[in-house]
């Protein structure tokens, strides 16, 4: 099938019963609007966009913490156990939280939490700190 270069100014979908159901069917349910992507159908109107784990293969360092958040750092000792990101300075929802936490002084995990917009956690990561000869070779991350 060849590409098709037109425009449309108003597109009209029959109504069918049920979902699409080959890869670039789009269908109007009656309902809803639904594609079949990617091996699965996905609502244009009532879904929520992409899930978790497509939006995991973003990039997601263009969507750094919102400018506006509050930003605190918890010390122990001198040194910097948490990094926290608040939506605001009144800190009851958190964005996301770094804990560090160390053996004879040198970092020894990472642990990385991303909350969702109510503050329940979305995802957790843990970096182990691998070291030779005194230096960092590596941070091994693992979802837990």
């Amino acid at each position: 099938m060849g590409v098709r270069d037109e425009r449309v100014d108003d597109l009209y979908l029959q109504p069918l019963v049920g979902d699409p159901t080959e890869e670039g069917q789009v269908r109007n349910t009656g309902t809803d609007i639904k594609a079949f992507v990617g091996g699965s159908v996905h609502s244009l109107i009532t879904g929520s966009g992409i899930s978790s784990a497509q939006h995991r293969f973003l990039d997601q360092l263009v969507h750094d913490i919102d400018e506006s958040s509050y930003f605190e750092l918890t010390r122990s000792g001198g040194q910097v156990t948490v990094a926290t990101w608040w939506t605001d300075n009144t800190k009851t929802i958190k964005i996301r939280e770094t804990t560090i936490t160390r053996s004879s002084g040198q970092v020894a995990t990472i642990v990385a939490v991303q909350y969702d917009g109510a503050g329940a956690v979305v995802e957790t990561m843990t970096g182990t700190v691998n070291r030779s000869a005194g230096q960092v070779s590596n941070i091994e991350w693992v979802r837990t």
